[in-house]
């Protein structure tokens, strides 16, 4: 985590090793998926904190990526992203929205 002037802090872009977990924080500061969906497809943002981000989960196995298997399975075209940040409040997460979430 590094410091952020209007969130207090976010995750540091670039591959970290969490729990034991390697992961991918992208450019934007949100974990990168294990797969994206169509790039013309609706956009599904999932929010929340360290249960949302998939704290000690691995990739492909987390909520975000879950939700974009099984919307793939169902043959449902969308693209999810993970907006989860371990131990935001939900000031900091609509900050989130404002700063990332929307632009996306």
């Amino acid at each position: 985590m590094v410091p952020h002037p209007s969130r207090v802090w976010a995750l540091e872009p670039g591959l970290h090793l969490m729990e034991g977990i390697s992961i991918e924080i992208q450019p934007n500061g949100l974990r990168k998926p294990a797969h994206e969906g169509p790039a013309e497809a609706p956009l599904i943002l999932t929010l929340g904190d360290s249960s949302v981000f998939g704290h000690g989960v691995a990739t492909g196995e987390t909520l975000h990526d879950q939700l974009q298997t099984r919307l793939e399975a169902a043959h449902l075209p969308a693209r999810v992203a993970c907006g989860g940040i371990p131990g935001y409040s939900t000031y900091q997460t609509l900050r989130l929205l404002e700063e990332v979430g929307w632009d996306l």
